[in-house]
């Protein structure tokens, strides 16, 4: 009974270390009892035994946790180019610098100003014509407005006003057309009035039709 005890506690041990309980035959693990064939049992036949009654270790026992794989090396952060500038902002253009201001517009021409806007502006100068239709000497009953009247002459022997009285327009004062019976002086404004850029600042409102321009 020794050497089969031997050889039972050789096999269980074989089965142990590889993981099976199928037995075909001879087992082919450890040494067989010297001496001749150990009991084998029929030819293909399937060894029956109860493992628990076997002093080996226990069938295979419980499997091992499966290690865990090793955390893999992250891997290094490329050089990463520099971050690159934000482009500046184009600076806010400056606003223009104020030009000076200058007298601009168009003036007025002389012919349409009062008399009040002729002194001032300049270019025009106030003037006038004498106009009208003088009176006919015959038209004169006495020796004073016969004499008054430029160009008729009073007979004494006739006591009548004869001659040719002058033209209006041959008085270029007001005061002696005025006495031309007939004749009136007409004021006006006349001349070419100054271009508004030719004034300055200070005196470009004095001509009508400029103004500042800033």
């Amino acid at each position: 009974m020794g050497r089969e005890t031997a050889y039972y506690d050789s096999a269980a041990a074989c089965i142990a270390a590889f993981g099976t309980l199928l037995l075909l035959g001879q087992t082919g693990c450890g040494d067989e009892p010297s001496g001749g064939a150990g009991p084998a049992g029929p030819p293909d036949a399937m060894l029956e035994f109860d493992a628990s009654a076997i002093g080996g270790s226990t069938a295979g026992g419980q499997s091992g946790s499966a290690g865990g794989g090793g955390v893999g090396a992250t891997g290094g952060f490329g050089n990463f180019g520099g971050v690159s500038g934000s482009s500046g902002s184009g600076g806010t253009a400056g606003s223009g610098g104020g030009s000076n201001p200058y007298c601009g517009g168009t003036a007025t021409p002389c012919s349409l100003l009062t008399l009040t806007q002729c002194t001032l502006a300049t270019g025009c100068k106030k003037s006038g014509d004498c106009t009208g239709v003088s009176s006919s000497c015959y038209a004169q009953f006495s020796s004073y407005s016969c004499n008054a009247q430029q160009g008729c002459y009073w007979s004494t022997s006739s006591k009548k006003c004869s001659g040719s009285s002058w033209g209006c327009s041959l008085f270029n004062g007001s005061s002696s057309c005025i006495y031309q019976e007939g004749c009136y002086w007409d004021d006006n404004c006349e001349g070419v009035a100054a271009a508004c850029s030719t004034r300055t600042v200070s005196d470009c409102t004095d001509q009508p039709g400029c103004h500042v321009v800033y």
